[in-house]
């Protein structure tokens, strides 16, 4: 065991006992990981208002290397995202975004880079400049590229060449998409499902906005948005790819399309 100190965005809450809550967060130093908070469901706790989830705070806990439930010990505010949690449709983007970390991050495994593109996104979110389904399509990019999974973007997997149709076909199984000049991976030529094969016809402006993403960021954009329906075909994309890899299915997208309905977008 040992006395650790590290930035953390909390993410979750879970009643614990009669007066304590597991916490799951992600921290800087540590990555995905869950801390007990004792007494913090009694009113008279100093930390429980420090760990609402969607806020940024630095915490003192008890790491313990052998075991996957630590001791959450003090937590001071950073970075409170008010605004973020008091407007319904940024924060059904975020609850989306925070869905990705927690079932997508491997337990206690840290990467800082992810740490900070969550963070960059609240902030984007909580001051609204920016079109909340563009922050939320550039994250799922960049969280996908860092963690190794990304669906390949620069040309056809077969071949290498560059995609010049006006409608490329992205094959799950393959991780990218196939060339009209090369042979497609079924013996018919027809997009069915066959063997659990699928495909996705994209249009060649959906892939060149995921390729843009995936090497720069929104600020390279010039604060200009893409359509909506760029930004839907684009998501779809990102969403066929890892439920056919990792049998992800985000749950929260559905409140996020109720949100849209009621509150409609910019």
């Amino acid at each position: 065991m040992s006395i650790e100190t590290t930035d953390a965005v909390i993410l979750k809450q879970t009643p614990f006992g009669e007066t304590s809550r597991i916490i799951t967060l992600l921290s800087r130093d540590f990555g995905l990981l869950r801390g007990v908070a004792k007494g913090v469901r009694q009113q008279s706790s100093r930390l429980a208002r420090f760990l609402e989830p969607l806020t940024e705070v630095e915490l003192v806990l008890y790491y313990y290397t052998d075991r996957d439930l630590h001791l959450i010990s003090k937590a001071s505010e950073l970075n409170p995202f008010h605004q973020l949690r008091s407007n319904p449709l940024r924060l059904a983007h975020s609850l989306v975004i925070v869905e990705h970390v927690l079932r997508l991050l491997p337990p206690e495994d840290p990467s800082p880079q992810i740490y900070e593109l969550l963070v960059e996104s609240l902030r984007l979110l909580d001051e609204g400049a920016v079109n909340e389904r563009f922050v939320l399509l550039a994250f799922r990019v960049k969280l996908l590229h860092l963690l190794g999974i990304a669906p390949r973007l620069e040309g056809c997997i077969t071949c290498g060449k560059k995609l010049t149709s006006r409608v490329n076909i992205f094959f799950p199984s393959q991780g990218g998409f196939i060339c009209e000049e090369c042979p497609p991976p079924w013996r018919e030529g027809r997009m069915t499902e066959r063997g659990g094969e699928r495909a996705l016809r994209v249009r060649r402006e959906v892939v060149a906005l995921l390729n843009q993403l995936s090497k720069g960021d929104i600020v390279s954009f010039g604060g200009k948005t893409p359509g909506g329906g760029l930004l839907s075909e684009a998501g779809r994309l990102l969403g066929f790819h890892t439920n056919y890899h990792l049998g992800v299915n985000i749950r929260s997208e559905r409140f996020l399309e109720e949100a849209r309905e009621v509150y409609g977008e910019k």
